[in-house]
């Protein structure tokens, strides 16, 4: 009797362990491969420039059995999250990948899908300095937030963009948003809501399996370190903030620990940022704007002349100074006087000469601070036509 009891109760403890385990591993979906396990595969960044390819690598060398890792990134000169949900994804390899190794990728801008924007105030005057502007635009961006239309076309994209992943051979597809930005001409990139697409989805079971991260909520605690003075594209800041959280998703994966280390090295990342900026504060021009070409535009700044004993100065009448010339150097004093040409000449994004067209509804100036400080200290404004009245 006691040999029958003590067999039933092995036997009850015995289905209770398995329906435990079975409960933690269907909450736990079922890891196909581990990312740092030692054994050969492939990370691939889906980004340009801007996201944090080399930081990324960075954190991906210090593991161990990295050697086993082959880094790749490249693929992300557009915004892959304007693909709608029934829109082949242009990162996709062109044929299905026949490697026999697991292959991840990480996907800059995947989030980012059917958001909206605001415009730059209309009237660039001299009171916007960088510190007005900033607060006008975090003022704008709070007010601006995706629709739930919008964020579940986002969902549906994600949905489709796995779909096609997985059957073009990629074993692990991590999404992500894109950094805290406010880009005047429209913040098309910085979704105010994107965070809450990615908290959705990480809820759902297509999300454990293919996870998304938000690091728009990471860069806006320490906006605007983590911009340049065109307040869209990132520094090392941000593109540390992005490689940490991007790392921590793998780890996360993997169900190990984030090391210390990589924290530390995001957090040094920051701190850097914030010493070396804005050497060159308070850039103003007189008289208000907008201009004409031909005006007279005195252009004045706030420096610590120790630090920045002459400057240099930069126009360009696109955003984010792709295509500036300079228009003055080794300036003393913390003043320039500028005539507005009808023309400048610029190195266009293939390194040839182009002449254009100084009139533009948004112009930016650029102070140059001395290398190894901050140098996108810039200020917006408007040049029109000679037959517009300011």
């Amino acid at each position: 009797m006691n040999h029958l009891r003590l067999r039933s109760i092995i036997i009850l403890i015995v289905l209770l362990f398995t329906g435990l385990t079975g409960a933690v591993q269907a909450a736990d979906p079922e890891r196909p491969f581990r990312i740092f396990d030692g054994k050969p595969k492939r990370i691939h960044l889906i980004s340009n420039s801007h996201g944090g390819g080399g930081e990324l690598h960075a954190y991906l060398k210090r593991m161990p059995g990295a050697e086993k890792i082959e880094f790749t990134a490249g693929g992300g000169g557009g915004f892959v999250g304007s693909c709608k949900a029934n829109q082949l994804p242009g990162y996709l390899p062109k044929e299905k990948l026949t490697d026999s190794r697991p292959v991840i990728y990480v996907v800059y801008h995947a989030v980012d899908t059917l958001g909206r924007g605001f415009k730059q105030p209309e009237k660039f005057m001299e009171q916007w300095d960088g510190a007005s502007l900033d607060k006008y635009i975090m003022a704008k961006t709070a007010a601006t937030r995706m629709t739930e239309d919008e964020i579940e076309g986002a969902l549906a994209s994600m949905k489709y963009q796995v779909a096609s992943a997985t059957a073009a051979g990629i074993s692990l597809l991590i999404m992500s948003n894109t950094h805290f930005n406010t880009y005047g001409r429209g913040g098309a990139s910085g979704m105010n809501g994107s965070e809450e697409v990615v908290r959705r989805w990480n809820a759902t079971e297509l999300g454990q399996r293919h996870p998304a991260v938000d690091v728009r909520t990471a860069t806006a605690k320490v906006y605007p370190l983590c911009v340049n003075g065109d307040r869209f594209h990132t520094n090392t800041a941000a593109k540390s903030i992005n490689a940490y959280h991007w790392f921590r998703t793998m780890c996360q994966w993997d169900g190990i620990e984030v090391p210390a280390w990589a924290k530390e090295m995001m957090d040094a990342a920051v701190a850097k940022e914030k010493a070396i900026r804005d050497v060159i504060q308070n850039i103003r021009l007189s008289p208000p704007g907008p201009y004409r070409v031909g005006d007279q535009v005195t252009i004045t700044w706030d420096c610590d002349p120790k630090v920045v004993p002459k400057a240099s100065i930069d126009f360009s009448p696109t955003a984010g100074m792709w295509a500036a010339q300079t228009i003055a150097t080794n300036v003393e004093g913390g003043t320039f006087v500028w005539t507005i040409p009808e023309k400048i000449t610029t190195e266009d994004h293939k390194r040839k000469f182009v002449s254009q067209n100084t009139v533009s509804e948004t112009c930016y100036l650029r102070v140059n601070a001395p290398p190894g400080y901050f140098r996108f200290t810039e200020i917006p404004f408007q040049i029109k036509t000679r037959e517009t009245k300011p």
